[in-house]
């Protein structure tokens, strides 16, 4: 495991702007029921870009792979198979209701985490070459 503070860092701003929404602090149903979606993949994508060696294409490809495993066991109600009661943590995280919009918002989410690291953060944390002396 490797350890990247460029990347964790923005993974813990992601984490608190989602507690924030998730707690209503940041207000709207959009707001809820998309941009943390898109959140949510991107905030997947810099935990494992902060611990992992891989490459961005398989960042994304594990960040989304999660996503829409999450989104299957909403489609199956795996929530309520268990008999998770509403409101638990535990029904909160692996969530109950099945949308189409959810996968394009988590693919936005990939896309535009994708973007920000390959444009921003490969960019500016670079190692830079020796000046020629």
């Amino acid at each position: 495991m490797t350890f990247r503070p460029a990347y964790l860092g923005v993974a813990t701003t992601l984490f608190v702007v989602e507690v924030a929404i998730a707690r209503g602090y940041i207000p709207g149903t959009f707001v809820r029921n998309s941009v943390g979606d898109v959140l949510v993949i991107a905030l997947m994508y810099f935990c494992l870009r902060g611990i992992t060696k891989w490459t961005l294409f398989v960042t994304l490809v594990v960040a989304l792979a999660i996503g829409l495993t999450a989104e299957i066991l909403q489609y199956l109600q795996l929530a309520d198979l268990l008999g998770l009661k509403k409101g638990s943590l535990a029904y909160i995280l692996l969530g109950n209701t099945f949308s189409w919009s959810d996968l394009l918002m988590y693919s936005l989410g990939g896309a535009l985490a994708t973007w920000l690291d390959a444009r921003v953060i490969q960019n500016r944390y670079a190692p830079r070459d020796a000046p020629a002396a």
